[in-house]
């Protein structure tokens, strides 16, 4: 027992020993690091370069984030199992354009009592009388559990607001022949701006004029507490969703679920997402789930941001100020010190990767300073190697000596 407290008690000295002795260089060294922490946030505020990015040596240099969130979805996608979702069908339409066999699928799917029905398929325009009569036939008898998409365009800047849509054919505001009263719809429009971008967030409801539309998604739940107008992430969690085709339906794929009707194999309408192409009716079956789960990324405070980007930037500039005061001077320090300078930056942009990762994956929280902090360490190691050059040779050769004679370097 003694001599574990012997053990315990020069543990404890060296410890001590330890503080007292970076407390002495942090004191030691307060001018030098002051003024680089000076420098740095006045040339950060203008200036943003970065460490060449690690994920780069297998990604995209393009990518404008270090670690963007469309990029940790990726690296969750392709590292973590997919987990089966219990709740939520697809039923692939496949190749299938006649609006006779589209009533007939749907017919099927509504007989195996699914929880509702979301279709993801485009009725704004006519076809063969016969063929839209069986259809508006069966979307009559079947509209309480079916929601159809409709198209919002034509956004104002200025009122915040679409000003127009496009309704289901069927729909009673868009028919003259075939109108079907109270149909439900929903907008499908995706957050990629129209383009070839990702589709990273989504919407629960968006302005019409002086009303309010819902997603497809929001009115398939038809849960009032969802619905707001802010922009979300999707959680792309790997999912494997229950995928049928539409000849092979059985009730338990069906019963009691969610149940969204597209094309899958045969899609035309496919985006770009974290896990690749996907079809438009699997966006928005990530984007129910998401909403059903309450699984949406949340962004970190900003306020835990700017905080966690000073203390990050200020610590990083004492920790490299000191590894000088540790280091002897010689006639090689700039060399030692610059070398060892970067190599310490480009460990601490990993480290910060990693903590994005970690908060990201365990708590779905995306650390959006990310790219802020890891630029303030790449202009703190260029400064801090500039300053102390500057400050070695001026005192060698015996200038400004009034200037630097506070700083610690010799």
């Amino acid at each position: 027992m003694s001599q574990f407290i012997t053990i315990l008690h020069k543990i404890c000295s060296w410890l001590c020993s330890c503080a007292r002795h970076i407390c002495h260089g942090i004191w030691k060294t307060k001018f030098d690091w002051l003024a680089i922490s000076i420098l740095t946030f006045i040339i950060s505020s203008v200036w943003a370069p970065r460490l060449p990015d690690p994920k780069n040596l297998f990604g995209n240099e393009a990518d404008d984030d270090l670690i963007p969130i469309d990029y940790l979805q990726a690296i969750r996608g392709a590292t973590e199992d997919p987990v089966e979702s219990g709740y939520i069908s697809i039923v692939d339409i496949g190749d299938v354009t006649s609006r006779r066999r589209i009533a007939e699928i749907l017919d099927s799917v509504y007989l195996m009592d699914p929880r509702c029905i979301g279709v993801d398929l485009d009725f704004s325009a006519p076809q063969e009388r016969y063929t839209d009569s069986i259809l508006s036939a069966t979307i009559s008898r079947i509209k309480d559990k079916v929601v159809f998409v409709n198209q919002l365009y034509g956004y104002d800047d200025v009122l915040g607001a679409f000003t127009r849509i496009h309704h289901s054919y069927f729909s009673g505001a868009q028919s003259d022949y075939f109108p079907v009263a109270n149909l439900y719809e929903g907008f499908a429009n995706l957050k990629n701006n129209g383009t070839s971008e990702t589709v990273s967030k989504y919407s629960v409801a968006e302005r019409f004029n002086d009303s309010i539309c819902l997603s497809l998604p929001a009115k398939m739940i038809g849960d009032e507490s969802v619905v707001d107008l802010r922009e979300h992430y999707i959680s792309y969690y790997p999912t494997v969703f229950d995928v049928v085709r539409h000849d092979g339906i059985t009730r338990e794929n069906i019963a009691g679920n969610f149940v969204l009707v597209g094309a899958v194999e045969h899609s035309g309408d496919k985006y770009n997402t974290p896990l690749g192409l996907m079809p438009g009716v699997m966006i928005h079956a990530y984007i129910l789930q998401t909403i059903v789960e309450g699984s949406e990324i949340r962004n970190m405070p900003t306020w835990l941001d700017g905080c966690m980007t000073l203390l990050a930037g200020l610590v990083f500039i004492m920790f490299l100020v000191g590894l000088d005061y540790f280091i002897s001077n010689t006639a090689s320090m700039i060399i030692q010190t610059g070398f060892l300078t970067f190599g310490v930056t480009y460990l601490a942009t990993l480290a910060l990767g990693l903590f994005s990762y970690y908060m990201f994956t365990e708590y779905n929280v995306y650390a959006s300073m990310h790219g802020v902090i890891n630029s303030l360490l790449v202009v703190a190691s260029i400064v801090k190697v500039v300053y102390s050059t500057v400050v070695i040779v001026a005192r060698k050769y015996d200038l400004c000596r009034n200037l630097f004679c506070f700083s610690s370097y010799d």
